[in-house]
């Protein structure tokens, strides 16, 4: 289904996922789900089964959103690690699927939540709560969400802590967030850095193709990429940690990360 969310500029959009149910009764509890790292819109939640979606025959229902860039804005570039803008983006999502639920006859029988998430999913977890915690905290009032326990694991949550670690290593285990990375930090907080300052020229032409069609999964750009190697994909400026361009980068990596 869609929902009515924000971009990064705080105008309206309209964004998708997908909604799981037990056939046929009403579900225990609703499980809003942020998904881990997908390059592929063929592995967008609307677009695939969810590996979280066993817990329905356990008799949960999910709400699982598919992000900026996936689903029906698969032509948007997607904002990796944006923490503030993702999970207003997935609370969205839960906000417009539950009037639904109760139009429908499946409002769960506990109002109280399970936030989840694994990887990306497991930082977009945390800053789901964040934001509950400061917006939505539950006094009561029906309006407000009701966070029953949350499940977070294996997260980028101090990006900038994890930038670091490619840069003092020189090795990139998971190569693919590394364009991920510059490119949500950049893009994604609007930015005046040009992505080729720091990323080096032969992987920055493949970012449309490679990434940006979301015609690829994360394995296949790994091994487009075929180097783990930090500085073969990143400039020398990239891998100085003192120069003004980084420190730029690192103001957002700080304000994008659950630490802050």
């Amino acid at each position: 289904g869609t929902y009515p969310s924000i971009d990064g500029n705080w105008d309206e959009i309209t964004l998708s996922g997908k909604v799981l149910l037990p056939a046929g009764k009403r579900p225990k509890r609703m499980i809003l789900v942020s998904h881990y790292t997908t390059c592929s819109d063929a592995e967008a939640p609307s677009n695939a089964f969810s590996l979280e979606g066993m817990l329905v025959e356990q008799g949960y229902g999910l709400v699982i959103p598919d992000y900026i860039g996936y689903g029906v804005t698969r032509d948007m570039v997607h904002p990796y690690l944006v923490m503030d803008l993702t999970a207003r983006n997935v609370v969205d999502m839960y906000l417009a699927v539950r009037p639904w639920l109760k139009a429908v006859g499946y409002e769960p029988e506990y109002s109280d939540i399970y936030l989840m998430g694994y990887s990306q999913g497991g930082a977009t977890t945390m800053a789901v709560e964040y934001l509950i915690e400061n917006e939505y905290s539950y006094d009561g009032d029906p309006e407000k969400i009701d966070i029953h326990r949350v499940f977070a694991g294996g997260g980028p949550y101090d990006v900038q802590a994890t930038y670091e670690r490619f840069v003092t290593t020189d090795l990139a285990g998971y190569p693919v967030a590394v364009p991920l990375v510059l490119q949500g930090m950049i893009m994604g907080n609007n930015l005046n850095i040009k992505m080729t300052d720091l990323m080096q020229t032969w992987l920055y032409s493949h970012m449309d193709d490679w990434i940006n069609s979301k015609k690829f999964t994360s394995a296949q750009i790994n091994s487009f990429i075929g180097t783990t190697v930090t500085h073969k994909l990143l400039t020398q400026e990239a891998m100085n940690q003192k120069s003004a361009n980084v420190a730029e980068l690192y103001k957002a990596m700080t304000a994008n990360s659950i630490n802050r």
